[in-house]
């Protein structure tokens, strides 16, 4: 099942990032909204955190095609 799943990235605080980082981070905190199945999610978190990167505020919702309209 696909789901669209909302967070803020943000940098680890153990990761040794210089100050400046946290200060890019806090002026362009903004939510971003992907569509993963739960593994695939699992896994691009993991990837990101092995980046020194985490996903905070996460949510989610199952995603349902788009109905067009005319």
């Amino acid at each position: 099942m696909k789901y669209v799943y909302s967070f803020v990235v943000w940098p680890d605080e153990d990761w040794g990032w210089d100050p400046a980082v946290f200060n890019y981070f806090h002026v362009f905190r903004r939510r971003t909204e992907m569509y993963f199945t739960e593994k695939e999610f699992e896994q691009f978190r993991s990837g990101m955190g092995n980046d020194g990167l985490t996903l905070r505020e996460c949510t989610r919702r199952p995603y349902v095609d788009p109905e067009p309209i005319s």
